[in-house]
């Protein structure tokens, strides 16, 4: 079962000829327990000055990272566990080492902090926070 801090090579941007370019995605929560949906955002490399440099990864920081990456937050999005699954069975996603949990933490932290992430994403992880919040309190 895949879950928070778990990373897939995900194939993207298949052309015509069949050549596609691969990103490496994090999954950032556990799947809820009724929807079993979950939230993933991937890193691109740093390019463009515009980019949202909300969450700059750099080479080292995970074994995919080859150059200066930022995670693209507007592309953030809700996903069901079982296509991750799916994904991985036909071949479009592979397993990558898990996150290391301090990049995990800033990567999950720019969630909130950055402007360009899709509001019902930023309402799932605060609904997450909320309720783990809820659950320690009531330990």
């Amino acid at each position: 079962m895949l879950g928070a801090g778990d990373c897939l090579l995900i194939d993207t941007n298949v052309d015509k000829g069949g050549y596609s370019q691969s990103h490496l995605f994090v999954i950032i929560l556990d799947c809820e327990e009724h929807t079993k949906n979950t939230v993933i955002v991937y890193a691109q490399t740093l390019r463009s000055p515009r980019a949202d440099r909300t969450t700059v990864l750099h080479p080292g920081e995970h074994k995919f990272i080859k150059r200066d990456s930022h995670i693209e937050y507007r592309q953030a999005q809700i996903v069901s566990a079982m296509d991750l699954e799916r994904m991985i069975q036909e071949g479009q996603a592979r397993p990558m080492d898990k996150m290391e949990n301090d990049v995990f933490k800033r990567i999950c932290d720019g969630i909130l902090k950055s402007p360009f992430t899709p509001m019902e994403v930023r309402e799932m992880y605060n609904n997450y926070l909320y309720r783990n919040l809820n659950h320690r309190d009531s330990s």
